[in-house]
């Protein structure tokens, strides 16, 4: 079991680090800078984490019929799960462009919301790649393959300091 959960929690570890550096390096520009960041992520992570539960179900879908021998199962569960990434993604990406209009009816301090306008006008690109990913994540899970996805994630935070830089 810890040799599956080890790098199952080196994944969730290595995705919370995106987070991390990003705030290490928006704190230094300004104050309403990572109000907005942070306000934005907020909103983000609340519409992304229904397109990951979405695509999650290929975990246990695909670990079923690897269990039952059903290797071709198994492969069409992990190709459904990007589709289904593919086709949420779009009205996720809907969702949070309309987000901003809900910043001004609750009274988010103007300077706050521009600025989680901005990370979100950006922000919303990553959701496809990202539930793909995810997608990917939960189907190599379930396979017990985890060691492409740690190589992923490391050159992904490597990738994520250096634009930040």
């Amino acid at each position: 079991m810890l040799r599956l959960a080890a790098p199952i929690v080196f994944l969730q570890c290595a995705l919370f680090a995106f987070g991390v550096v990003d705030i290490l390096f928006i704190s230094r520009v300004g104050n309403v800078e990572l109000s907005g960041m942070g306000l934005a992520h907020a909103v983000f992570f609340g519409v992304f984490v229904f397109g990951m539960g979405l695509v999650a179900a290929v975990d246990a879908v695909a670990s079923r019929a690897r269990g039952a021998g059903d290797g071709k199962k198994a492969s069409s569960a992990g190709f459904q799960a990007v589709l289904l990434a593919l086709v949420a993604s779009l009205p996720l990406i809907l969702v949070l462009d309309q987000v901003p209009l809900a910043f001004r009816w609750i009274g988010v301090d103007p300077g706050v919301a521009r600025e989680a306008e901005k990370f979100l006008s950006l922000g919303k690109w990553t959701v496809l790649p990202g539930l793909v990913f995810c997608a990917n994540r939960f189907f190599l899970q379930s396979l017990e393959r985890l060691g492409p996805l740690v190589a992923v994630i490391v050159l992904a935070n490597l990738l994520n300091a250096a634009l930040n830089w």
